[in-house]
């Protein structure tokens, strides 16, 4: 007796091609990449499920997980010239619930040292579990020459209880870089809000990638960033060459990860070992910015985006035309990050208080 799903798919293939693309582009890449042996019913089967589960791969962390662990069951590297496009959801460490209570000090240091050995032993093998697969799902990528689109998107919910608790940084450069080196890549996305970006697994230091991305800018045409660390590097092209085909560039420098404009601000720093504070990195980036738009051969976009201190306004800085543009709690939450507000036609209206730079500090100190 054949197997229910393996008739219903039998069954599929007696539709027509249009048709059958049609139904398994509405069950969507997840579909496959939850389950990879659901690729594998038959050759026929196989040329139509790749189509849709690889041309535009949309991973969640518990989706690239399986997916790296199921790795044997089929040859991922016969896809290659399939995979158009790359978006990866990554949420940070999981089983919270299952390590122990943590107790702390009035300074905010674990009490229960034994404890917190076992937390961060934990935290560290499963950085490093994810860094192996995201190595190993970059050597796929790498190989795909009609791979345009790479976008990466990296929150980090930790539950109250470990709210006093440093951050736990689990993304890492070895993890990182080789996904964004991917050669004919057009557009880069990356939204690292909820990680700093380390050297190695268990490492305490972020480390410097914005000379990387700053490579990339003769090739994309458009880039989207939102980093724990940045530096006016990142908007510095290698040989300072013109006429670059980039046209669209988004910098968003609020790290609040809840779409919510009235909460306590947050702020990407500046990288580490430069010394500025928030004003000084904000005031240098802009800089760097009008240099680049002048080398953009056809700039359409470019922003940045970042919060008014103390009233938790967003504003958004049009850096072709020099305005400021107040973006209300509805745009933020309903729109992206180029979503045009309220311009703001008299400078003095934007005053920018000095509180911003102690406070941001202050913030970058407690981390």
């Amino acid at each position: 007796m054949s197997h229910p799903r393996s008739s219903t798919a039998m069954s599929l293939l007696q539709l027509p091609a249009e048709t059958l693309l049609q139904i398994l582009k509405c069950a969507g890449s997840s579909f496959f990449c939850e389950e990879i042996a659901r690729l594998t019913v038959c050759k026929q089967w196989f040329q139509f499920a790749r189509l849709v589960c690889f041309k535009n791969l949309d991973l969640s962390q518990n989706t690239l997980q399986r997916m790296m662990r199921a790795w044997d069951v089929i040859d991922l590297r016969l896809l290659k010239d399939t995979m158009e496009s790359l978006v990866l959801w990554l949420t940070g460490y999981k089983d919270w619930n299952a390590l122990p209570v943590l107790f702390t000090d009035a300074g905010g240091e674990p009490d229960n040292r034994t404890a917190w050995t076992t937390l961060e032993s934990d935290l560290t093998a499963w950085t490093a579990t994810l860094e192996s697969d995201l190595k190993k799902l970059a050597t796929l990528v790498q190989g795909c020459p009609k791979l345009r689109t790479v976008r990466v998107h990296a929150s980090n919910k930790i539950p109250i209880r470990f709210m006093l608790v440093s951050r736990h940084n689990y993304l890492t450069l070895p993890g990182i870089k080789p996904l964004i080196s991917v050669k004919n890549l057009t557009s880069l996305d990356l939204d690292l809000c909820g990680s700093s970006l380390l050297s190695h697994p268990g490492g305490h230091l972020s480390f410097h990638i914005c000379p990387e991305i700053a490579a990339l800018l003769t090739v994309l045409m458009r880039l989207k960033l939102c980093m724990r660390e940045i530096c006016a590097d990142v908007l510095r092209p290698p040989d300072h060459k013109s006429g670059l085909r980039l046209s669209e560039v988004i910098i968003n420098l609020d790290l609040t990860e809840e779409s919510k404009i009235a909460t306590a601000s947050q702020h990407s720093m500046s990288c580490t070992g430069l010394g500025l504070n928030f004003l000084e990195m904000k005031t240098n980036l802009e800089a760097q910015a009008k240099i680049l738009a002048a080398s953009m051969a056809s700039p359409k976009i470019f922003r940045i985006l970042f919060h008014l201190i103390p009233k938790f306004e967003l504003l958004s800085l049009d850096v072709l035309t020099g305005k400021d543009m107040l973006l209300t709690e509805d745009i933020y939450e309903h729109k992206p990050w180029d979503a045009d507000g309220a311009t703001i036609m008299d400078d003095s209206d934007v005053e920018v208080e000095s509180e911003i730079s102690s406070l941001s500090t202050s913030f970058d100190e407690s981390e």
